[in-house]
């Protein structure tokens, strides 16, 4: 019995070493493949965070390509409102000459007429009265259009 012991001893023995030696080589080459996935982490990481630098960097260009557009658009947009303003005011001319010329040459026919009539009808305190309100409010008139002419330039 003893030595039937002492075989399955010695057996015992033989496989532990043949285990151990197994369980080295699985260890060793665990380390291996994790000294790997290090290496292979490491290298992933750097080319993902040189790309993620190129894609903030023109991430930025644009952005900036972006802010130079919209202030070149809001120059362009106040330009187009000036010149609208422009065309307003001109327009805003061209009526007022237009008015004037057209109450002016009524107006001096209207002057002319009372100067004609005034010569016409008997002088007497009331005509009197009637030529001069004429010839007052005419000649306000004509200073309210020639103030607006001056305006409008």
């Amino acid at each position: 019995m003893k030595t039937e012991e002492r075989r399955n001893l010695n057996q015992g023995n033989t496989e532990l070493k043949e285990f151990r030696g197994t369980i080295k080589v699985i260890n060793i080459t665990s380390l291996f493949i994790a000294f790997l996935l290090i290496a292979y982490s490491f290298i992933t990481y750097n080319r993902e965070n040189k790309l993620k630098k190129q894609a903030d960097t023109q991430t930025l260009l644009y952005s900036q390509e972006l802010e130079e557009k919209i202030k070149d658009l809001k120059e362009a947009n106040e330009e187009l409102i000036e010149l609208r303003r422009n065309e307003k005011f001109a327009f805003t001319g061209r009526m007022a000459r237009t008015i004037a010329h057209e109450v002016k040459n009524p107006l001096t026919n209207i002057g002319l007429a009372a100067e004609q009539l005034k010569d016409v009808v008997p002088q007497n305190e009331e005509s009197n009265l009637l030529f001069g309100m004429i010839a007052r409010n005419s000649t306000r008139i004509n200073q309210l259009v020639t103030d607006l002419l001056k305006s409008t330039k």
